[in-house]
């Protein structure tokens, strides 16, 4: 039996502000019993919280991946509570000489939404000084942000706080109470606990005797930060600056963190500090240690925070499929000073290539760079076809790329090589809702006999043949090249013969497409429009076209000899089209029909003559009760080529 690993129901939990689920997902399909490759793969069904993206498949194993993610816009909408969805998978494959459709059952999905502020302090260190004799160190405000009950608390006595507990942000004073406190160095640590976290801070108490121009004892920076890969060895060395008027002594307050000496004499020296942070493993909490320095009953403390990071490289693979406009990341980590990521991209297209690099900032060890952008800039519209044959064409290829990803350092211009990734491609685009569907047509659909229409979809390997079958039946097949990915069927009902009252089915890459034929009309026009990915839809309207010539003049005002004279500079003659519908039949249709308002670029077919226009209609009624079959009137003006 096929599995999903993890099993359903899978659970995500979304609490507000804090994190964008997303977890990864393998459908071993192994067991069934076809063979080749894994056909028109579709993921549907999802809850409107939940997407699919980056769905790939491994065919020697057969195995589909892909990954769930809960759409945040969606999620921050919903009310606290539980909410409950499914989605299945589906797929074609061989099984002798024909395709057979494997669907599979509904998977489980379940999300928590709970609404919070994520608990956040600020700062999460305060360190205190007191000489004996003087001055109560002066006491420091510690921010708190949340969005529920919160309480605060301390390990030791002589840490003081104004107050112990509140509400949603505010702020707490934290001072130190040295009365009575010998010379030493004391630390504690302070709590705050909320309804979904803990935070904790770390107080420092240094006392010491005065220091004079005979004793003293200085260390800079106070302050120490690294950050370790995961298992790897951390090389980094900084360094502290000492001047002291006798000799001193200094020790580490864990083993992880290393210093190169434990004593020194009077006088300015340095000393060198390291972590040996190999067998560590705790990468969501910091880990925290202290160095003190002691001379004549006077100490210093340097305070040293150390994280942990996984290493990954995240966000691309060889031979894979992406669009662009799901804004692809990649992402890596990096624990080496004065690094950035380099990325070099060998772009090819349309049979021009383009060499670009980004540079990219490690910020907390980790940098962020979006992928595949470029082809908004390098893949050009395409102008739809006038030969209205029946046929399988392909109107162009992926932008494809190489990548090469690498470590530089800024100063020593040192690189390292991370990874490479070739022939990875991209078109334009979301990943459709209905996985390699490259078309908004909807599944059932009303033409006339005369009606035409344009269907694609994204295919590994060739698409090859459009059948059709009900009240007419025909195979059309057309020898077509394999890895040309994006394969679009025009079909022209016209040679059909049909008449009202039948219905036809076309397959065409594993979808089928349902064609009611309606009454014929004296008018009929087709308005193809450019869908995300670059595709063209085609829309039969059935309602009257009406064409208006649209005269502007170009004046300027000219002073002769002080009278005012007006010139013509430039008349121009454009066109204004308004074009009815005619009857839309289903609510999925009027949908298809909403598309419109987001498309690029339109075509408007008329007599056989296409001319490319600019639609200025902003709005269509969607729905309205009562009103089963709708008209619409869309507005255009002639495009200027």
């Amino acid at each position: 039996m096929p599995t999903l690993t993890p099993s359903a129901p899978i659970a995500f939990n979304y609490l507000q502000t804090f994190n964008t689920p997303v977890i990864s997902c393998t459908y071993d399909v192994s067991d069934l019993p076809f063979s080749g490759n894994i056909q028109n793969l579709e993921l549907y069904g999802f809850p409107a919280w939940l997407m699919y993206q980056n769905a790939y498949v491994d065919h020697a194993e057969k195995k589909i991946f892909f990954t769930l993610k809960v759409i945040e816009t969606y999620a921050y909408t919903l009310s606290e509570g539980d909410y409950y969805g499914e989605f299945i998978v589906k797929f074609r494959g061989a099984v002798g000489f024909s395709l057979t459709t494997f669907t599979s059952n509904p998977f489980a999905v379940t999300l928590n939404v709970q609404h919070a502020t994520q608990l956040n302090i600020i700062p999460n260190q305060f360190i205190f000084n007191y000489i004996i004799g003087g001055n109560a160190p002066a006491t420091q405000t510690l921010q708190i942000q949340s969005s529920s009950n919160w309480t605060v608390e301390s390990n030791q006595s002589w840490v003081t706080i104004s107050n112990a507990s509140g509400v949603d942000s505010g702020q707490v004073s934290i001072g130190a109470d040295a009365s009575g406190i010998t010379t030493g160095t004391y630390s504690a640590i302070i709590t705050v606990t909320d309804a979904y976290a803990v935070q904790q801070a770390v107080v420092t108490l240094n006392v010491s005797d005065a220091q004079t121009s005979s004793t003293y004892l200085y260390v800079s920076p106070q302050n120490l930060e690294f950050l370790s890969i995961l298992a790897v060895d951390n090389t980094t060395v900084k360094t502290l600056n000492i001047e002291a008027s006798h000799s001193w002594s200094a020790s580490s307050s864990q083993s992880w963190l290393v210093i190169s000496a434990t004593s020194g004499s009077a006088g300015e020296t340095t000393i060198d500090v390291s972590v040996d942070s190999v067998a560590l493993t705790e990468t969501q909490t910091s880990y925290l240690g202290i160095i003190t320095f002691t001379s004549q009953n006077i100490q210093q403390e340097v305070f040293v925070v150390l994280n942990i990071l996984e290493f990954f490289l995240q966000g691309l693979a060889s031979d894979s499929f992406y669009y662009i406009d799901d804004r692809n990341k990649f992402e890596a980590s990096n624990i080496i000073p004065n690094n950035y990521l380099l990325i070099q991209s060998i772009t090819s297209y349309n049979g021009k290539s383009y060499i670009l690099k980004t540079r990219t900032p490690y910020h907390l060890g980790v940098a962020t760079a979006l992928i595949g952008m470029e082809g908004n800039t390098i893949m050009p519209s395409m102008i739809p076809t006038t030969d209205f044959t029946t046929r399988i064409k392909n109107d162009f290829l992926p932008m494809v790329v190489n990548y090469n990803i690498r470590n530089k350092n800024a100063i020593t211009d040192a690189v390292t090589n991370l990874a490479n990734y070739n022939n990875v491609r991209f078109i334009q685009g979301k990943t459709p809702a209905i996985n390699d569907k490259l078309t908004y047509t909807p599944a059932e659909v009303t033409l006339t006999k005369k009606g035409v229409l344009s269907l694609s979809v994204k295919s590994d390997v060739a698409v090859t043949t459009i059948t059709v079958s009900g009240d007419f039946t025909a195979t059309y097949t057309t020898s077509i090249g394999n890895e040309l990915y994006v394969y679009n069927a025009i079909i022209d009902l016209a040679p059909m013969n049909l008449v009202p009252g039948n219905q036809i089915t076309i397959n065409f890459g594993g979808f089928d497409t349902i064609v009611n034929i309606s009454e014929s009309s004296q008018e009929q026009n087709l308005l193809f429009f450019e869908t995300e990915w670059q595709t063209y839809d085609v829309f039969e309207t059935t309602g009257a076209l009406s064409i208006a010539n649209d005269v502007t003049r170009e004046e300027t005002v000219i002073d002769t000899e002080g009278k005012e004279h007006t010139k013509i500079v430039s008349i121009n003659l454009g066109a204004k089209y308004t074009l009815d519908t005619g009857w839309v039949y289903s609510q999925d249709e009027v949908e298809w029909l909403m598309k419109l308002l987001t498309a690029k670029r339109f075509f408007l077919y008329h007599n056989n003559i296409q001319t490319e226009i600019v639609l200025e209609t902003r709005q269509l009624t969607v729905y309205k009760t009562r009103e089963y079959a709708k008209s619409y009137q869309l507005k255009f003006k002639k495009a200027i080529v």
